[in-house]
């Protein structure tokens, strides 16, 4: 047997969907029912979670993204410093390759680093000397390459 708020549930969510009512909001207050109730049981709600909502207006898709993390922890393995600025120029080096010539916000990088926590200890984060020492700087690369 089903209880009487569970079966008033399931007649406000098919009246809602045949359309006696115009929208949840007057189908709930029709049956005297709270709106987050009738919204979380409609299976019919697609609405995005805050994150995923927030993706369609960030500069760089996930993917981009994904790649930008990738590139700054293996410039973190090779002993490579990362500054806030590298990341931003490199983020501004993606976003260019499709056509999107505005400038990367100075705040960023700060928001990037929240949805990449991985990155957030190589970002901003001094080099050690003996990481300075053992990698050779921009000089050494042309007497490397022969």
């Amino acid at each position: 047997m089903i209880p009487e708020k569970e079966k008033a549930i399931e007649v406000a969510l098919s009246e809602y969907k045949s359309g006696k009512h115009p929208s949840l909001r007057a189908t709930a207050k029709a049956h005297n029912l709270p709106l987050s109730t009738l919204s979380d049981r409609n299976p019919d709600n697609s609405t995005d979670t805050r994150h995923t909502y927030h993706e369609k207006s960030q500069r760089l898709t996930p993917e981009e993204e994904d790649f930008l993390a990738e590139w700054i922890l293996e410039q973190d393995r090779q002993g490579y410093p990362h500054t806030h600025i590298r990341a931003r120029k490199m983020a501004q080096r993606i976003r260019q390759m499709h056509g999107d010539t505005e400038p990367i916000g100075f705040h960023w990088v700060s928001q990037f680093k929240k949805r990449h926590p991985e990155v957030s200890s190589s970002l901003g984060r001094r080099i050690k000397k003996s990481q300075k020492r053992a990698v050779p700087g921009p000089e050494c690369h042309g007497a490397l390459l022969g």
